[in-house]
This record gives structure tokens, sequence and C-alpha cells, in this order.
């Protein structure tokens, strides 16, 4: 090392000393340990954020040793221990030298020594992956949802704070997802103080949040999400840098009426101007819905809104009151349309008033609601039938499922805990397995539980329709259909029919509208899934016309959402992107996404290739999955019967994974075997390429499932050897990490 470089490292190094010294000096003393425990995780969240490597090393170290400070000084000893061990394997991860590699291994022997605890490694793969991605989903569902809830209506600090300690908590339990997660609900939290506050080190620390997310998240879907927020942050970023100019102050009267401008030096100037804009917009969107001139009413009352939307508020009156008057706006323009879609963004816009709404406004919005369905009834469905539904019934039912698996989570917990184990005992293969059927059984009634719920709500609204027109099967996608639901998942499905014609896909439309209103009305549904473009404009190349972030209304059981790469329901995006069809229809629609888009990770393809039925006809579903499994012939009919092509490969691997889902690992290797051949035909036989080692570790993991641990095993160190020959030997890497815990 250079004189120089040694200066610079140094220089960095007394930078970070100095920035932990008076947490450093707290710790010392031994008072105030909690307080001591926040500033270190917000250290570790700052230094995340901005790439700053050393003061991650030195914020995970810190938390480590007061970990242990705890273990040795208090109660819980085992497990502060191990979440101490577990801090110290982690910045184990990233040590770049041999050096610094053996003074962690050092320092976890000396918590071993001095607490006299064994430390347990980090856990392998389970043997069932199917089960533990499903736990693994409901475990990270459940701890954001306990969250949320504990800090709800308390502004954004408590949020971050929250998010922050739930972060800390993911590293020390080995939970990638959960890390994942946090991380980007924490870029979400930043993006929007950004926003609100015109605060460009808020974008900067959001975009770093979603980058190092990014880093950790091995679902492609989720990848692209992240991709997508971290442009979007840039532009908001870049576009307030240049409504705010040089920085210079500038003629309040000259930019009154601009979206966005400097914060003023007074507070109370400030509250005064946009109460006055405030007032304005209302009074003008007020008469515009008088004169029935509903595009002028919803824009000013959307921009009154916007003057007043302050997440960091716990106050909401004033949003409840702009969000009642733009769901009438929305009742009045489907009275107009009879559009379903007006009628659910007219209910989604009054449930999202009633949660911010005092409590003496609220039967007067409750029975709005019931309005809307009661007018949906009757202009969408042309019927003068009573809605039969109740919102508070289905919404107890709800409520008694998910109380159901949060008793038997903690009952499994209970009865098979591997974790309390050391990797010798030579009970644990028994207590995993035991663990990974209650799992498995947990799944199985979670996913019939939703049925059934789905099934009762479609059948109230056939109750009002009358009796559907031909066959149907209403078909489960994404989770529903591969086992991995939790009771808070979106719902995202499709609807097969036996003749494609207007009628008959019109009164399906009909009802998934019908059905919408019903999944709205349980009052989980956020705003900005409902894709109202004067709140949240998607399809604009201006990113603050994305802006409503809706922090108060409870996210849980909704349709999924009119988010980019979303609207995974019969509705689709728009009616030429509708999902009712034949099942030779929907197989064509399958084959074509599959040949457009499978290079891009995100596709439909990989959604629509996995169904189960919800409701109606399974003779339905078994032609469509029959013509299903022919994708892979189409896609070869493209490049040729004989010709390997990375999009093959792709499709290839994805039935395979489909298979080992399914429970058939036999059938699923077979699928691995040719593409990693196809891999190697493309690449080389001997080169070191990423997606051969994918091939490889798929193969691994199938041998694994299969039981055949020594050949899984031969697999899995094969990948190991490549991804260190790509990334580099003694490069720390998070895939390195995930082949050798395989």
């Amino acid at each position: 090392m250079t004189k120089i470089n040694m200066e610079q490292t140094n220089g960095r190094l007394s930078a970070v000393v100095a920035e932990f010294q008076e947490l450093d000096l707290l710790f010392a003393s031994g008072s105030d340990l909690d307080v001591v425990e926040k500033g270190y995780a917000r250290k570790l969240i700052h230094a995340i954020s901005t790439g700053n490597k050393v003061l991650k090393c030195e914020a995970l170290k810190s938390l480590g040793d007061l970990y242990l400070h705890k273990a040795k000084m208090k109660g819980q000893k085992a497990r502060n221990f191990h979440r101490s061990c577990a801090l110290y394997e982690e910045l184990l991860t990233s040590c770049r030298s041999e050096e610094e590699k053996q003074v962690m291994q050092h320092r976890i022997r000396y918590a071993e020594k001095c607490t006299r605890l064994a430390h347990r490694h980090k856990c392998t793969e389970p043997e069932n992956k199917v089960s533990a991605s499903v736990a693994l989903g409901l475990a990270v569902s459940a701890k954001l949802q306990e969250v949320k809830e504990k800090t709800q209506m308390k502004g954004v600090a408590p949020l971050i704070e929250a998010y922050t300690n739930l972060f800390v908590q993911a590293i020390m339990d080995g939970h990638v997802c959960l890390e994942t997660e946090s991380l980007k609900t924490l870029g979400d939290l930043y993006l929007e103080k950004g926003r609100v506050g015109r605060d460009e080190a808020a974008f900067t620390t959001a975009a770093g949040l979603y980058r190092a997310a990014l880093d950790r998240c091995e679902d492609s879907d989720g990848r692209e999400t992240l991709e997508h927020r971290i442009k979007y942050a840039e532009k908001v970023k870049e576009k307030v840098q240049k409504r705010q100019g040089t920085g210079k102050p500038r003629n309040r009267k000259a930019c009154k009426d601009e979206r966005i401008t400097p914060l003023p030096t007074s507070r109370q100037a400030a509250q005064e101007d946009t109460d006055s804009t405030y007032q304005g917009h209302l009074q003008k969107g007020c008469k515009a819905l008088q004169t029935g001139d509903l595009d002028t009413a919803e824009y000013n009352f959307a921009a009154a809104l916007k003057d007043v939307h302050d997440p960091n508020s716990d106050e909401h009156r004033k949003e409840a009151e702009l969000l009642y008057k733009l769901g009438d706006v929305y009742l009045k323009r489907g009275i107009q349309s009879r559009d379903g879609g007006d009628f659910t963004k007219a209910a989604a816009l009054c449930n999202a008033a009633l949660v911010r709404a005092r409590a003496e406004d609220r039967e007067g919005i409750t029975q709005t609601i019931l309005e809307i369905t009661r007018l949906f009834v009757k202009y969408v469905l042309s019927s003068d039938k009573a809605d039969i539904g109740d919102a508070q019934k289905h919404k107890l039912v709800l409520k008694k499922h998910r109380d159901y698996v949060e008793e038997e989570i903690k009952r499994i917990e209970q009865l098979a805990d591997p974790y309390s184990l050391d990797d010798s005992d030579p009970s644990l293969r028994k207590v995993e397995k035991k663990r990974t059927k209650a799992v498995k059984r947990l799944c199985q009634t979670i996913i019939h539980q939703r049925r059934t719920f789905i099934a009762g709500l479609v059948d109230e609204c056939m109750e009002v329709m009358g009796p559907h027109p031909c066959k149907y099967a209403m078909i489960g996608l994404g989770s529903q259909a591969t086992g991995l639901a939790t009771p808070y998942s979106d719902l995202e499905f499709a609807i097969l029919v036996e003749e494609e014609t207007d009628d008959n896909v019109r009164y399906f439309r009909n009802l998934t509208h019908y059905l919408h209103l019903k999944v709205i009305n349980l009052g989980e549904t956020i705003l900005p899934a409902m894709g109202i473009k004067s709140l949240n404009d998607f399809s604009s190349d201006d990113p603050l016309d994305d802006w409503f972030y809706d922090s108060v209304t409870p996210r849980g059981f909704a349709f999924d959402g009119a988010m980019p790469h979303a609207c995974k329901t019969p509705l689709g995006r728009g009616t030429a992107g509708e999902l009712i069809h034949t099942p030779s229809e929907m197989a064509r629609v399958l084959a074509d996404d599959l040949t457009l888009h499978l290079k891009k990770g995100y596709h439909l393809a990989s959604i629509l290739g996995n169904v189960c039925l919800i409701t109606g006809e399974q003779d339905l579903v078994n032609a469509y999955t029959d013509l299903w499994t022919e994708s892979l012939e189409m896609t070869q009919s493209v490049y040729g019967e004989n010709t390997a092509h990375r999009d093959i490969c792709v499709s290839l691997n994805g039935l395979g994974v489909t298979l080992i889902d399914s429970g058939d690992p036999g059938k699923a290797m077979k699928y691995f075997e040719q593409a990693l051949q196809m891999q190697q035909s493309i690449h080389g036989q001997d080169t070191k390429h990423s997606d051969i080692a994918d091939s490889l570790q798929l193969l691994g993991i199938a041998w694994k499932e299969l039981g055949d641990y020594i050949k899984a095993i031969s697999f899995h160190e094969q990948v190991l050897q490549m991804r260190r020959s790509i990334y580099g030997e003694e490069t720390a890497h998070r895939i390195i990490l995930i082949v050798v815990n395989n």
C-alpha cells in the first residue's frame, strides 16, 4: 500500500471513529444501552444508504459488541449471544483480506469463551424449499404488518426507527427476504420525506437503500420493481433540483401556482400560503362539481389534496374531506359512463376517507360506500336487486383466518424448533421434517381458506347478477397457485370461459368489477393500487405525477394493483390486456408473452404458467394446463427445434422450478439437464458463466429434493467454484454466501 493510500485509509478510519465517539462513550458508561443500540442501528442504515463500507463494518461490529455485552451482563444470555455472533458473521462476509476475516473469527471465539456457549452458524437451506419459502413469506408479512400497526398514525420518524430495528433483527435472524423488504420500505419512507420536504439528501438516501435492497433481492419481479424505484427517486430528485433552480429566493407571487416551491423561511408563512391555495382549489372543485364539470372538479380536489398531503402528520381530517369529494366525482362519473372501474375507484377513495375521518363523520361515509354498491348494481349491472353482501361479516371471517394462522405459527414454533438445536444434534433432521410437515399443512389450510372465502364472494355477486352465461373457471395465479399465499397476499387471478363472445366477456368483466367492489370494501386496498391518474399516474414521464403515498389505509387482502408490472386480474391493463379468454386463447397469450418478454425477468408467462382452480369448472383448467405444457414447443418453434437460445433455457428452467414447487423434482430434473446442455452450447462447454451456474444450482436443488445429498453437494460445489471464478476468489458476494449455505 502506498503512503497516499495509507493516509486516505487512516483518514477514513479517523472520521468513522469520530462519528462513533459519542455513542461509544455512552456505551462504555453502561447507561442508556437502548439509546446506544438505536444509534448504532441508525449509523448502519446511513452506511448502507451511502455505500460506506468502513462505516458499515464499524456499525455491525459495534452492534455485535453491544449484544455480547448484554449476553454477559443481563438475562436472555443465549439469545443475545447468538445475536452478537450473527452480526459478527454478517461482518465476516464483508471482510476482504484474510487478516480481517481472522480478526472476526477471533471475535466469535472470544464471545464463545466469555459466555461459555457454542455459536450455531446460520442454518442451511431447509429440506423443503417450498415450505421454507411459505414460512418465510408468512413471517415477513406478519412482521411488516406488526410494525405498521404499532407505528400507524405516528408520523414518518417512528416508522423509520421501527423499520431500522426490523432490518437489524432480520440480519440477526438471517432473514434475507425480511432485510430486503425492510430496506425497500425505508427507501419508500425517505422518498416520501424528500417529496414532502424538498429534501435532496432524502432522495439520495432512498436511492441508496433501494440499491442495497436490490443487492439482496433474489426475485426477478422484485428486482425490476427496485430498479424502477431507483430510477424514479433519481428522476424526482432531478426534477426538484430544476424547479428549485440555484436555491436563490424567488418572488412568492411569481411562483404561487407552481407545484413545488422553495421552502419559506417562516413556517407560519408557509402554512398560510398552503391554506390559501388549499381553500382556492377546494372552492373551485366544489363549484365545478355543482355544474357537472367532473374533470375540473377532479383536478382541483386533487390539487387541494396535494397541498395538505403530509405523511409526517397525525392529522388527516382535510385529506379525508378531499378524498371523499374525489369519491363523489368518480361516483357521478360512473353513473354517466356505466363503467365499473369508476365505481371501484369511488369506493376505494371513500374507504381511504373513512380511515382518516373524524369519528362523527364515519357513519355518513359508511352509508355512501353502501350507496356506491347499490348504484353499481343499478347502472352497471342494470339490475334492481339489492346487494346481499355484508362487509363487516367478511372482515370478521378474514380476522378469524388470520388469528388462526398466527396461533398455528406459534404452535409450530413450540412443537418443532430446529433453531434451538445444535447442528450436530442427531434429532435435528427429525425436528426439521416435523416442522416442514406442519408448515405444509398450514399452507394448505391458508390456500383452502382463501379459496373458500373468494368463492363465497363470487357466489354473492352471481346471486345479484344472475347465472353465468357459459362454463367458466376462475383460476388463481401467483402465490395462490404456488401455495405460497399468506393471509395478507394480493389476489391475482384470471377467468377461463367456454366461449369468448362479447356478451360472455362483458358478464365476467362486470363480475370482476363487482368482486373488486366487495374486496375494496374490506378496507385493505391502498389508493396507488387503483391507478387514479390525478393521484398516481404511472404512465406519465413526469415522476411528480405519481405523488400520493398512502401510509394510512391498511394494506392487506386486495386485488393485484394497477402499478407497473402488476394488473394480474381479468381486467388487466384495460380491454387490450384483459385476462378473460378461452383456454386456447389464454395459452396463445402465454406463448406470445413467453417469446417476447422472457429475457426481461418479469413476464406474464411466469404468472399464467402456474394456475389453480378457485371456483368453476376443473375441465377448463385441465384444458388450459395441457395447452400450457406445449408452450415450450411453441418457443422452440420460434428459434428452431435444435437451436440453442437463452429464452428456451429460461423457459426450461422455469418449467422445472414449477415442477419442484408442485412436488415433482424427478421430472424437473429433465428440464434442468436440457437447460444446462443448451447453456453450455451457447456459452461454451468449459466457460465460467452465471447462466451455467444457475442451471447447475437448480440441478443441485432437484437432487436435494430427491434425497440424494451426495449428488446435491457435488453440484453445489461446482457452482461455488464457478461463482468464485466469476466474482473473484476473495470477493464476499451474497450469491456466493447463498451457495455456501446450500
